[in-house]
């Protein structure tokens, strides 16, 4: 893991709620394994679980690289709260926001964001 006063450029948050069989396909397409050009090193991935009835597995999260980390927060009818949370702990220069965690992304979208 990346020291903690290590800077990332960016921090991509990532919102699920009871998406246990859609969050390693999206996690995946987030890890440095999948992106092109760049490393753990140029961003961080906070995953949110918002409350599921299954939660997200810690070991899952950390299991797609040394910048993921895992958070939950309660149940509620709007994913602001676990924006805002997640938000609140980024250590990036910059914030990109997935609120559906249900989301393939494509392999040179970090890159393309940090240029």
């Amino acid at each position: 893991m990346p020291p903690q006063n290590h800077t990332p450029a960016l921090s991509f948050v990532v919102v699920f709620f009871n998406m246990a069989r859609e969050a390693p396909r999206t996690l995946f397409t987030l890890s440095p394994a999948y992106q092109l050009g760049v490393s753990a090193d140029d961003y961080e991935v906070i995953a949110v679980d918002a409350g599921s009835g299954e939660p997200l597995a810690e070991e899952l999260v950390l299991g797609f690289g040394r910048n993921f980390r895992l958070v939950r927060t309660s149940a509620s009818a709007s994913p602001v709260a676990a924006v805002n949370y997640a938000a609140s702990l980024a250590r990036g220069g910059a914030i990109a926001l997935c609120i559906d965690g249900a989301r393939m992304l494509s392999p040179g979208i970090i890159g393309h964001m940090l240029a």
